[in-house]
Formats: C-alpha cells, sequence, structure tokens
C-alpha cells in the first residue's frame, strides 16, 4: 500500500507528517501476512497504519494555542451515551458495548477495534513464545 492509496481511504491523515505515515506502513508490511489475510490483507495493512497513527499522534497536529487542527483524529471513547449532565458539562459511554474483551491496546482507537475484528474473522491470532532455549 502506498502513501497515496492510503490517504485516499483515511483522508484524515493528511496533515500527518509523509515520514511518519510511510514508517508505519511499512511496519504493516513487516507485520501483516497475506497468509494470515488473503484478500483483507490491504485492508489490515490501512487498519494497522491508522491505528498507530491515531493513538500515537504526539500533538504534532495542533495548532497556535494548543487547539486541535481541524481533521482531529479521536481517539477517546466510543459507544452509547450512557449518562450525561448539562450544567457544567459532563457525559460518560458506554464502552463495554463497543470494546473487544481481549483487545486491550487495540480498543484505543475505531481502527484498532476494526483490526482486532478482523484478526479475530480469521482466526488465526497471534502468539508468544516464552522461555529461553537453550542449545546442546
Amino acid at each position: 500500500m502506498t502513501y497515496d492509496d492510503f490517504l485516499q481511504i483515511f483522508p484524515e491523515f493528511s496533515e500527518f507528517p509523509k515520514v511518519r505515515v510511510e514508517f508505519y506502513l511499512s511496519e504493516a508490511d513487516n507485520q501483516i501476512s497475506e497468509n494470515r489475510f488473503g484478500k483483507s490483507t490491504e485492508f489490515g495493512k490501512a487498519l494497522f497504519t491508522a491505528h498507530y497513527l491515531a493513538s500515537l499522534d504526539n500533538g504534532q497536529r495542533t495548532g497556535a494555542g494548543g487547539e486541535a487542527s481541524k481533521g482531529n483524529i479521536s481517539n477517546g471513547a466510543h459507544g452509547a451515551v450512557a449518562s450525561k449532565t448539562v450544567g457544567s458539562v459532563s457525559v460518560s459511554y458506554d464502552t463495554a458495548s463497543t470494546s473487544f474483551v481481549d483487545a486491550g491496546y487495540w480498543n484505543s482507537t475505531p481502527y484498532g477495534k476494526q483490526f482486532y475484528d478482523l484478526l479475530k474473522r480469521y482466526r488465526r491470532m497471534p502468539f508468544a513464545v516464552t522461555g529461553r532455549a537453550s542449545w546442546p
């Protein structure tokens, strides 16, 4: 997937530095296997990249006075409104209804949730081998 292809799919990332977007696209190439995702490989790479860009945005897109620039990527709570307050404005979200129990960090952005859902659909979840190998 190229930088231009990615921005066609997710134009909300057009304000990010090109080098940052290309870095995460390269990471997606390294970590997303066509053997695992088949025809959804490019979709997986796009979601992977979007998740990392949205979750690791360190404020470089903020304008003068600390205000977020237009097109800001929200990585806050998403879900049905569970309660609200009008005086002094308050709202809380039912995030449990839109989160995956075991997704952890992937729940932090809408892109990560979609990526995790894609992982679940392909049922070949990541695994880790722990311990120390010893050579004879």
